[in-house]
């Protein structure tokens, strides 16, 4: 980015997030565009877990989704955490709109989690 804001680069490509964070925390935000603004593709991203352990994955499973869940309906629990890590003051700035479109969309594709019992 710092090749970027010299005339060095006419642009880059990376994580959306990324962009945006970089964009946003620039001394002038305007100066600089995403393109396109929504992305080509949408890719997840994903955790690893140890093999067998099926029950743990779905409590992770279960506890990401519900966070998704949160954010796209406003519950104020979910937009802290969100908030904390993206908002306008967050470590890297993510409009929390663009992201609740992409969470939508893995919340309706997501099959049923089975949550053990005690859970």
């Amino acid at each position: 980015f710092a090749k970027l804001q010299a005339g060095e680069i006419e642009g880059f490509a990376s994580d959306g997030i990324v962009l945006e964070g970089l964009r946003l925390t620039a001394a002038n935000p305007d100066d600089y565009q995403i393109v396109p603004e929504y992305p080509y593709t949408l890719e997840s991203y994903s955790c690893i877990l140890p093999q067998d352990e099926s029950e743990w994955r779905d409590i992770v499973n279960y506890a990401l989704v519900k966070f998704m869940e949160g954010i796209v309906s406003d519950y104020s629990k979910s937009v802290a955490i969100y908030d904390r890590w993206f908002g306008t003051q967050g470590v890297t700035p993510y409009p929390q709109e663009k992201i609740s479109d992409y969470f939508m969309g893995i919340i309706n594709t997501y099959e049923w989690i089975p949550l053990p019992e005690r859970y």
